[in-house]
């Protein structure tokens, strides 16, 4: 028997939230709460509720369903449209960045191969040929992953048309390798890229400017971040950590900039000795956010991503309270990595 309580109707949900503590006063403020219970839904809404809640006397790290104190539903609100700015953000900033990796992908594959279907030689990934307890290697799942796109876009898209009509390709191991990487998903990338061989991955890195170890990482990391963006998560308070309790980013960058300290009565951000501990935290969100914009000065210099963010954290130069719980801190903006 499930110990979970039993379905209630949004009204009921409504009121539920009304008696822990949300006060509506007047019918408008009313009929919009029950509205965003009804489009968004009670259990979503509860996550961005969870500061506002009083603490548990036998257990101060779980929450009551009750309120600090009466509160209107607008401040909740902000926090929900907060942490949806900050999805969008991440998921146009994560798209150049595996826009990118997509073609220099391409272009390393291409000329060690020699030829226009690298995907097709296990030499350059060898781990594509793992097997599992199916008995199917990680080759043949990733082109069964792929193929069923390729199958399913015949009619939708001209170009894949024009590959089967004009070219008669009908399976991937055939097609060339920039319209198969236009199929993958950013799964599938991350499965080619593990694959490959470590000198292959020492020439993306070179191709996109960083070192191997450094590319791994961001790939990792912005792979989480994009999941979680993707299926509409909550991302802005969220510690990026793995099951293992390891960080997603645990590669020490070069770049003597990432670990520079902030001093609050010069507001500078300064090189300190001997000091291995970065800027930011990564498993704060933050962090995926000053990730990002180092990416996007190697690849799209000319975007105005970061005046986008800085808008939506601190609108009127002050930082809120879910800005600070997402790892902004005083002076962010002015970090030789993003400023």
């Amino acid at each position: 028997m499930s110990s979970f309580d039993a379905p209630l109707s949004n009204k009921d949900l409504t009121a539920l939230l009304i008696k822990h503590g949300i006060v509506c006063r007047s019918a408008d403020e009313l009929s919009l709460l029950e509205k965003r219970v009804a489009t968004i839904g009670y259990y979503r809404l509860e996550e961005y509720t969870w500061s506002f809640r009083r603490l548990n006397p036998q257990d101060s790290s779980r929450r009551t369903a009750y309120f600090k104190q009466k509160i209107a539903f607008a401040p909740i609100w902000n926090v929900y449209l907060f942490d949806r700015r900050l999805r969008f953000l991440l998921t146009d900033a994560i798209e150049r960045f595996e826009i990118a990796l997509r073609n220099a992908i391409v272009q390393v594959l291409t000329t060690e191969a020699g030829n226009n279907t690298p995907h097709m030689d296990t030499s350059l990934a060898p781990a594509m040929l793992t097997v599992d307890k199916n008995k199917k290697t990680r080759l043949e799942k990733w082109l069964a992953n792929i193929q069923a796109k390729y199958d399913d876009l015949g009619m939708y898209d001209p170009r894949i048309e024009h590959c089967k009509t004009v070219h008669g390709i009908n399976t991937i191991d055939k097609l060339p390798i920039w319209i198969v990487m236009e199929l993958t998903t950013f799964g599938n990338l991350k499965t080619l890229y593990e694959s490959l061989r470590s000198d292959l991955k020492d020439k993306l890195a070179l191709t996109l400017g960083v070192e191997k170890e450094f590319l791994t990482s961001s790939f990792i990391l912005l792979h989480q971040v994009r999941n979680r963006c993707a299926h509409h998560k909550r991302i802005w308070n969220y510690l990026w950590m793995k099951k293992s309790k390891r960080l997603l980013f645990s590669h020490k960058p070069k770049d003597s900039r990432w670990y520079y300290q902030y001093d609050g009565e010069t507001s500078e951000w300064s090189p300190v000795a001997n000091v291995t501990r970065t800027s930011f935290n990564p498993k704060d969100t933050v962090f995926a956010f000053i990730l990002c914009g180092y990416w996007l000065d190697k690849i799209a210099q000319t975007s105005h991503w970061k005046e986008r963010v800085e808008q939506v954290v601190q609108p009127c130069g002050k930082l809120s309270k879910p800005a600070r719980e997402a790892g902004f801190c005083q002076g962010w903006n002015s970090h030789p990595l993003w400023h």
